[in-house]
């Protein structure tokens, strides 16, 4: 029987970022996918079963915000597990 591997998905549009998290999961040994912003993120969730999600919040096309919308609204995929990071400095961007 084969012992499949953790997965996580990685959401950021700066692409040195979204390689570094990615190696550094994979070396963990999670699998490890990627996208470049919020559209192709939720793409990804619905057509695979992520354990995780690291998501960027400052992104275009759709930002991270937007993502932690569509997920809250599907019930399918409320429950998933969102690592939230971004490289704005500052806490006045969090919202509840």
């Amino acid at each position: 029987m084969e012992i499949q591997s953790a997965s996580a998905l990685v959401v950021d549009d700066n692409d040195e970022n979204r390689n570094l998290l990615a190696r550094r999961l994979h070396r963990k040994g999670l699998q490890v996918r990627e996208a470049v912003n919020g559209r192709q993120a939720l793409e990804l969730i619905r057509q695979h079963n992520f354990d995780r999600v690291l998501l960027d919040i400052m992104m275009p096309v759709m930002n991270g915000y937007k993502v932690l919308e569509a997920l809250n609204a599907d019930a399918k995929l409320r429950h998933l597990p969102v690592i939230v990071i971004s490289g704005v400095d500052g806490a006045e961007i969090v919202r509840p």
